[in-house]
């Protein structure tokens, strides 16, 4: 039943009137927590007064949320399900039991909300048509501040929930908007806020203290007091690793939340969450005005008397203040409102500026900039106006992580107007400098952003530009020059692995593995902890080694379905979202995914031009110039001139509409399949039986670090099964659209000229279409995973040859005199990209340490043991003394496993990058020496390796 209440005033009546009714319940639960809130994280005990809350007073949803917390976190997982079966979950299928569940998953602890309401959504809200149920669950489950109008509806839907629950409705909506009490003629208002006041409720004693000090069009600097801010920094520093992780905030945040909700500690965390998501100044200031309550209460001071500063509600005065708060939280929760004023102020430009300056100071302030919201009010045609200041892309592309797909152009919009102002066509163009100029070509100008660019016709255009602005960095700013190096490396190693790649003829179907599992590690933590959580207490997601069975099923080219046996378990929907977040990240992900890749490698005017050349060459293609595409004089050398310039003209009208073909496949047919590409010949897209032959893995891997690795070895020997039908549709599909076109440039040369049988172009005709025929398998193959396969096995020769090419591409003088001994014969089938790397890493460090351009070098390989393959790379030297201490350090460093903890922090670099690639059982087989009888610095490295 919903009961007709037509504004907040009647509304709050009704709670008046039925907290009349439960007034000792009421205030048995205020002193309830109280009395918790002191408990701390003794979880047991503040299980023990939450079982007799619920049995002396009635089961609330305000004490559920606690009692499942502290049992969940005394008792584990599985109790915590047990006591929701025997006590909550009802047999006929009631929507109570969804609602009770997804108080079960808050309850467990250590939850991200944004992975909860994730699943709130993906399970549930996108299957339900009620949408007044989820807005009850949601505000049920997460408490969120209420304004006026969400206010009516909900007590609307709470009318016949549990008297308690309704009252903190009302004590919300009074914490909410505890500014309408001021002055305030609303007797419903008076006499809710008198039984607060009655029942003992910690939150009247702050809003009674601030309601003299209530400023609509102010706000009090600093936002938080000592006692707050010592709240806010024990959850910072408790995340592991120095740097800012926005995920492992909100998990601490959600902690304190979601076991007390209505305490103090809760309003605290609540306010850092809502100040950081508020999308107006409204929202800001409800979510504000938990934590000016809780100062409040516990300093019995209003903001002035606690020597806050008063500042007017407006972009101009707030921007004023940043400088002058103290802790980066707290500028960070100021720069959101500063934002949110500029926005409702429509200050485009000095928003963006006000970005860039504190990002210069503090990076992870980005993570604060309401990026939805801006780019709903700016559209692009207003940042493009604005981007005459170099800035404004540093500033869009400090947020990029944070654009939706559509979003993407904006930044090199921004970018190509910045080259506009300056009267150049590309970054390199500009002259380098320290300063803006140099963050302006480092970071705006990436390569996402100028592949985007007409001023490019291939991949390889784009990549040596962006090298090229790279180099020019390097020279100008040698501070940064480690990090400007490290991206060239990482470009020119890709080329190069590509190249041998080609030689090899492997595809080019890949992805940035490292830039997606880097993801993984952030955005996937909370669930795979979640899921370790089940798996520790016996709750598999699927039988164990199905994944086993699944590969063996496809490699054996067996039809037909696979079976599995399920387990009814939570564990398996965290699983399937585990391995569906990452299948999609894999071919999806607009910067590091496949089709992402697709874009660089083919579609980037590669394609256009490998299937153009077969045409070109024939002279059947013309090219285009300002007014159209030329009319060729070719065939009047060959021809009549009449009949020659016939052919020019049909050949002009026919290289537009070939180009024009061209392009559609380029946009609609090399793509991956998905709901806005329909015709994408690469459906990468999982089945069931995929998602669940992988799930078994979980309960065999201890990290998430294992996890990732597991998955990319399935991934890709999944995807190769799933690219042979793309292999056959550019032939099939592909195909025939081409020739159908050469068979109307034939009809349309004879209708012109009148003549059927044009000897010469007939015959360059049909060469066409057989080097086109060529182009088309080579193009298929191309469909390939770029991955050296059991039957493409590649020379380590090559491999040592291409990791020196990409150092010497770097660095040009350095041209080391290579001497290559023992098994050069030897070919490998896997650890193509590790061994690249490794070889890169020692080449690297022969150049910094060498001290001359042409060292000698001796490599010496031993493939003779059965799966390994042992490699002693030793390097000239003049300090044979300075050698042997670099040589002592690092294999103490080896042996202290220092290195290996270098890596995380690192990115892996040098000698700790060799170590871990020769890693056995834990250990790094890698051991440093000094040959001082021929003045060699020696590197033997142990491979454990399945494949040669």
């Amino acid at each position: 039943m919903i009961f007709p209440f037509d504004s907040p005033s009647e509304a709050l009546a009704w709670l008046s009137a039925m907290s009349g009714f439960k007034k000792e319940e009421i205030r048995q639960y205020n002193i309830f927590i109280d009395a918790v809130e002191k408990l701390g994280d003794r979880y047991e005990e503040i299980y023990e007064k939450s079982e007799n809350l619920n049995s002396s007073v009635m089961l609330t949803y305000s004490g559920l949320s606690t009692l499942l917390f502290a049992l969940s976190k005394s008792q584990g997982l599985e109790a915590q399900r047990n006591w929701m079966v025997e006590n909550l979950y009802v047999a006929n299928g009631s929507l109570a039991n969804v609602l009770f569940y997804f108080f079960g998953l808050a309850g467990e602890g250590g939850r991200d909300p944004e992975d909860i309401l994730g699943t709130m959504y993906t399970n549930l809200l996108v299957h339900i048509d009620d949408s007044e149920f989820a807005s009850l669950i949601r505000y049920l489950l997460f408490d969120p501040p209420v304004d006026t109008k969400d206010f009516t509806r909900i007590a609307q839907l709470m009318a016949n929930q549990p008297i308690v629950d309704q009252y903190e409705l009302g004590a919300n909506f009074i914490c909410s908007n505890y500014f309408m009490l001021a002055g305030s003629d609303d007797r419903n208002l008076s006499s809710f806020w008198n039984s607060m006041v009655a029942a003992c409720d910690w939150r009247a004693t702050g809003i009674s203290i601030l309601r003299g000090d209530v400023e609509v069009k102010h706000v009090f600097l600093p936002l938080s007091d000592r006692n707050s801010e010592n709240f806010f920094q024990d959850r910072l520093e408790a995340q592991r690793g120095a740097d800012f992780n926005e995920r492992e905030f909100r998990t601490s945040l959600a902690n304190d939340f979601f076991c007390l909700k209505s305490s103090p500690g809760a309003y605290l965390a609540s306010s850092a969450y809502l100040l950081k998501s508020a999308n107006s100044i409204d929202e800001y200031q409800r979510g504000l005005a938990r934590r000016e309550i809780v100062q409040a209460y516990r300093t019995h001071k209003t903001p002035a008397e606690a020597g806050r500063r008063k500042v007017r509600l407006n972009f101009e005065s707030l921007r004023d203040e940043l400088d002058k708060l103290q802790s980066d939280l707290e500028r960070r929760e100021v720069f959101r409102l500063v934002c949110l004023c500029g926005i409702e102020e429509r200050r485009l430009f000095d928003v963006l500026i006000c970005l860039y300056e504190i990002t210069q100071v503090d990076r992870a302030a980005y993570t604060y900039f309401p990026t939805n919201l801006f780019f709903e009010r700016f559209g692009e045609d207003e940042i493009i106006e604005a981007s005459t200041d170099l800035r404004i892309p540093i500033s869009i592309s400090r947020i990029e992580r944070d654009l939706y797909d559509k979003d993407e152009s904006v930044l090199y919009l921004s970018v190509e107007r910045v080259l506009e102002e300056f009267e150049v066509l590309k970054p390199s163009e500009l002259t380098a400098e320290p300063g803006e100029i140099s963050h302006f070509l480092f970071e705006a100008c990436t390569l996402e952003c100028l592949r985007q660019s007409l001023e490019f016709v291939s991949k390889s255009e784009v990549e040596e530009e962006r090298i090229d602005v790279l180099r020019q960095l390097a020279e100008v700013d040698p501070d940064s020059r480690d990090k400007y190096e490290e991206e060239a490396q990482r470009i020119i190693g890709r080329q190069t692995v590509d190249e041998l790649l080609q030689r090899y003829e492997v595809g080019k179907i890949h992805c940035d593995e490292k830039a997606i599992l880097a993801w993984a590690k952030e955005e996937l933590a909370a669930k795979f902890i979640r899921l370790q959580d089940f798996i520790a207490e016996d709750l598999l997601p699927v039988e164990r080694d199905a994944e086993l069975e699944f590969l063996s099923h496809i490699s054996s080219g067996k039809e037909g379905a696979f079976t599995f046996k399920v387990p009814s378990s939570e564990a398996l929907s965290i699983a399937n979202s585990i391995t569906t977040d990452l299948a999609r990240k894999y071919a999806l992900d607009p910067r590091h995914g496949i089709d992402s890749y697709l874009s660089l490698g083919m579609r980037h005017g590669e394609l256009e031009e490998h299937l153009r050349a077969p045409l070109s060459n024939r002279q059947l293609l013309t090219v285009r110039g300002p007014t159209g595409y030329e009319e060729t004089d070719f065939w009047c050398r060959t021809y009549h001139p009449e009949v020659g310039i016939k052919i020019g003209q049909v050949l002009a009208r026919f290289s537009e509409k070939y180009n024009e073909t061209l392009k559609k496949i380029k946009d609609e047919k090399i793509q991956v399949n998905r709901d806005e590409k329909p015709d994408g010949i690469i459906d990468l897209e999982w089945q069931q039986v995929e998602t669940l032959s992988f799930s078994s893995t979980f309960s065999k891997v201890g990290s998430i670090e294992s996890l990732l690795e597991e998955f990319s070895s399935f991934y890709w020997a999944t995807v190769e099964q799933k690219l042979a039908p793309a292999r056959t549709k550019v032939i099939t599909e592909i195909g025939p659209i081409l020739h159908d076109l050469l068979d109307e440039l034939k009809k349309e040369v004879e209708a012109e000229t009148g003549v059927l049988k044009l000897g010469p172009f007939t015959d360059e005709l049909t060469r066409a279409r057989s080097d086109l025929d060529a182009a088309l398998k080579e193009l298929a193959s191309w469909h390939n995973v770029a991955r050296s396969t059991d039957s493409e096995p590649i020379s380590l020769v090559d491999i040592i040859s291409a990791a020196q090419r990409i150092v010497t591409r770097l660095h040009p003088r350095f041209r080391p005199d290579i001497n290559l001994t023992g098994d050069i014969n030897v070919s490998l089938t896997s650890s193509l990209h590790t061994l690249i790397e490794v070889f890169k890493a020692l080449f690297f460090n022969v150049f910094e340490h060498s001290g001359v351009d042409t060292p000698q070098i001796f490599v010496q390989i031993d493939a003779t043991v059965i799966n390994q393959l042992i490699v002693n790379f030793s390097s000239s030297i003049d300090d044979i003394e300075t050698a042997e201490g670099a040589a002592a350090e690092a294999n103490e460093r080896i042996r202290t496993g220092e290195y290996e903890a270098r890596l995380p922090k690192e990115g892996g670099s040098g000698l700790p990058k060799v170590a871990r690639a020769t890693v056995k059982d834990g250990k790094p087989n890698t051991v440093i020496s000094v040959d001082s009888d021929r003045s060699l610095f020696c590197v033997q490295m142990n491979f454990n390796l399945l494949h040669l």
